[in-house]
Formats: C-alpha cells, sequence, structure tokens
C-alpha cells in the first residue's frame, strides 16, 4: 500500500485509501481466522505464529499488522515483527523479541518459500521485516541467489549472516 506521501498528487483518492485500510483494521478483528504456533521440536524459541483462513483476504490483513497483533495476543515490542504472506489464505509472523527471532527467521523464510510454492493464490515468497510502517525484505527467492536466511543453511542454535541482511534489520535481531 501505498504511503500517503505519494499519493498527494492524486488527492481524491486519500478518502478511499483511508476507507480500505479502515475496513481492513475490522477485518483484522471480525474475520473467522485459525492461529496456530509452529516451531521445531527441538528449538521452541525459534518458532513463528502462522493464521490461516476461508477468506482470501487474510494475506491483506498484514497491511493493517498492530489490528492482526492486538488480535492475536501480541505486539510490536520496538524492534519490529518479521511477516510473510505465501498466499491469500494464510500470513506467518514473528515479533523480533529476542534472540531466538534470528534463528525464527531461517524457518520462517523456509516455511513461506516451500508454501508459496505450492499453495492456490500466492502472493510472495519474501519475508518482509516491517518496523514503524516500512517495509524491508528479510529474505530472497532463489531466482534472486542464496537466500539471505535458509533453515537448512544454519546449524542449530547459530546465528544469520548480518552481511547478508539490510543493516537495521540484523540490529533488531541483534546480530
Amino acid at each position: 500500500m501505498p504511503p500517503a506521501d505519494s499519493l498527494r498528487e492524486r488527492a481524491p483518492l486519500l478518502p478511499w485509501r483511508e476507507r480500505a485500510a479502515d475496513n481492513l483494521r475490522d477485518l483484522a478483528h471480525r474475520l473467522p481466522l485459525h492461529h496456530e504456533r509452529v516451531s521445531p521440536q527441538e528449538a521452541p524459541d525459534e518458532g513463528f505464529d502462522v493464521v490461516v483462513g476461508e477468506s482470501g483476504l487474510v494475506a491483506s490483513l498484514a497491511l493493517q499488522l498492530d489490528a492482526l497483533l492486538d488480535r492475536l495476543g501480541l505486539a510490536d515490542r520496538g524492534r519490529g515483527v518479521l511477516v510473510g504472506a505465501p498466499y491469500r489464505h494464510q500470513v506467518a509472523i514473528r515479533v523480533v523479541d529476542g534472540p531466538g527471532a534470528a534463528s525464527a527467521l531461517g524457518h520462517l523464510a523456509d516455511y513461506v518459500r516451500s508454501t508459496y510454492a505450492v499453495a492456490p493464490g500466492p502472493v510472495t515468497p519474501l519475508v518482509h521485516w516491517v518496523h514503524e510502517g516500512l517495509w524491508r525484505p528479510a529474505s530472497l527467492t532463489r531466482d534472486h541467489g542464496a537466500p539471505l536466511a535458509r533453515a537448512e543453511d544454519q546449524p542449530s542454535g547459530s546465528l544469520l549472516d548480518p552481511d547478508r541482511l539490510h543493516p537495521e534489520v540484523a540490529a533488531a535481531l541483534g546480530i
């Protein structure tokens, strides 16, 4: 969703943009959803949350991340949230809340990429770091070279290579 500043020249569209945002906020609170925590059995701190629903608008809820987090009983703790929307019926998220988030990024990137490859209505194979309203890629697809984060490339408990991450993403993850 383009920022309001970039839409100034299209001023008549701004009320529609606000109305769309309001509608998404409302959907984030009332759309039927199934929420589950997914984590490796041997490393529960490296998990992430998956939200699935019948509606094709579930992935759109990522655009109203604060409302979705509120519904799930989660909150951005000031270091951002890792977000993947592999297909239109699903969002996968991980609040950056400590050292486990760096390892969770690898698992989350693998999950999003593999789900994107097989699910109907694909949205994106990327995981993004969302902080203060800005979205930055935190993973790459195979088409763009080696991913920034892949769980199979990371020994259990190891950290990601911060030189391959955006500096702000690496700082938020504490690496």
